[in-house]
């Protein structure tokens, strides 16, 4: 079943929670009527349709969550009435879009953004990512989403202004950001090179992408940072990474292991950090026990070998 359309009637209510209970059909445009909402979270069912552009009435909105349903459609622009809403989650949707809807300006208390696998474009999350009215928000989810262009290169992503005096940022409260399995390309260095402006940043999520090149040391300050699976990435272990044999990742396809990476002697960060073993050339990796070889050239020891040990 669905939600019922009579549900327009209840113009008191406060919040709608009926996530993860198989729910199907349209969200009925009779929504709009409950004014006094604050609350929506109606993920995890099978919702289909076009967004209900009735949403833009709830001006108590503080949480819409649309999450894992099979809802399309583009945001609408009278999403900007929504000036309390705090947190929108639309991950896991067919919404699609070219176009950031012009009223999210108007989201000024807006923390958490969550796209990830909305079926939006490049230029969609590039234009969120320069969006200097969003300083309030603090989570960004927009990966996943499906760039066309394959190894597309960050051509420096716009987290400032810098044609005004002194120079004007975005997204300054920003502690976590996904742009994970963008299929994005290019050097670190510059097309995320900015990112040392948001100094509140905690966490950055940017594994499985095509970037190539060393790690700046501008990034220092993140202490959380996913890099794996950008296998074309090559460098030094950076100033403030050591080794770390007590952290290791295993590849049991290749019969080998790989040392992770910690923070060096003398930082203040308690760093955890993935790299891709490729990044060091498989230095950090030793052969499981049974294998002989280097690196990631591991082979199965011989019965009565006269010495076959781990590495």
């Amino acid at each position: 079943g669905g939600i019922s359309p009579l549900v327009g009637n209840l113009v008191n209510l406060e919040g709608i929670k009926v996530y993860g209970n198989r729910l199907n059909g349209s969200i009925p445009n009779d929504i709009g009527n409950l004014v006094k909402l604050q609350y929506v979270d109606l993920s995890g069912n099978k919702f289909s349709g076009e967004f209900p552009p009735e949403i833009a009435n709830l001006r108590a909105l503080k949480m819409l969550r649309l999450s894992a349903n099979p809802i399309s459609g583009v945001i609408p622009d009278a999403i900007g009435n929504l000036t309390e809403l705090e947190s929108i989650e639309l991950d896991d949707t067919n919404i699609s879009g070219y176009e950031v809807p012009t009223g999210l300006h108007y989201l000024k208390k807006l923390k958490l953004l969550n796209i990830e696998r909305a079926n939006v474009s490049w230029g969609f999350v590039e234009t969120v990512l320069a969006l200097y009215d969003l300083t309030s928000i603090t989570v960004a989810k927009l990966g996943y989403n499906p760039i066309r262009n394959s190894g597309r290169t960050v051509a420096g992503v716009a987290f400032c202004e810098e044609n005004i005096v002194p120079p004007k940022c975005n997204l300054t409260n920003l502690v976590s950001i996904s742009m994970a399995q963008a299929n994005l390309g290019g050097f670190l260095v510059e097309g995320l090179g900015r990112i040392a402006e948001l100094h509140a940043l905690r966490e950055a999520d940017l594994h499985n992408n095509d970037f190539v090149g060393s790690i700046p040391s501008l990034f220092r300050f993140i202490p959380i940072m996913n890099l794996a699976n950008n296998t074309n990435m090559r460098g030094p272990m950076p100033e403030f990474l050591v080794r770390d044999d007590a952290n290791t990742a295993q590849y049991p396809e290749g019969h080998y292991q790989c040392a992770g990476v910690k923070g060096a002697p003398g930082t203040t960060l308690q760093y955890r950090w993935t790299i891709a073993p490729e990044y060091f050339d498989f230095d950090l990796c030793t052969c499981f026990e049974g294998y002989y070889g280097a690196k990631s050239k591991c082979y199965p020891c011989l019965p009565g070998a006269f010495s076959c040990k781990e590495g």
